[in-house]
């Protein structure tokens, strides 16, 4: 990674847009449930659009990249904003591939986020029930400066497993 290297400003404009008009990217992986198409609706009545649409320009139409959710929820919307990139199409398949998993990486701060959501006053159910199954997530990773290595227990190399493949054998707890 060469970090003298200038990065690209690969935005080309911010235009307002019928959401109608931006084809769905045929090779979009992401399916959204029910619930989540709840929670969307609900942060959009509570606050309203505040996130653009992302999208590139292939023979002439323009091609969703990130944002299927809010597109397809905003149908009835006159107008919304979307960030029109300058890049081709194996790019956009890469963000396509990367945009939502990247976020996905990022690790828990559960303080920050107790402390969010006890200020936080939402109103829509599916907003609070969103919020209470994140708040119960089992699979929660405090990060804390002050946390050194040595202070996690040790284990031996005989943990119980609780699940395996049934294809591969593969064993995992």
């Amino acid at each position: 990674y060469n970090i003298c290297m200038a990065i690209k400003n690969r935005i080309k404009e911010l235009r307002q847009i019928n959401p109608n008009e931006i084809k769905a990217n045929p090779k979009n992986w992401r399916l959204h449930s029910p619930f989540q198409q709840e929670v969307m609706q609900g942060v959009l009545d509570e606050i309203g659009i505040a996130n653009a649409l992302i999208a590139y320009e292939k023979n002439g139409e323009l091609v969703l990249i990130d944002g299927h959710l809010r597109q397809d929820t905003l149908k009835s919307q006159d107008k919304e904003p979307v960030l029109i990139l300058d890049v081709t199409e194996e790019e956009a398949d890469k963000l396509l591939m990367t945009l939502d998993p990247l976020s996905e990486l990022a690790h828990k701060d559960d303080s920050k986020l107790l402390e969010l959501m006890d200020n936080a006053n939402v109103e829509n159910d599916s907003i609070k029930e969103l919020l209470s199954i994140i708040s119960r997530s089992e699979n929660t990773e405090i990060i804390d400066d002050n946390n050194d290595i040595d202070d996690f227990d040790e284990y031996d190399e005989h943990i119980e497993t609780k699940n395996i493949c049934p294809k591969c054998n593969f064993e995992w707890s």
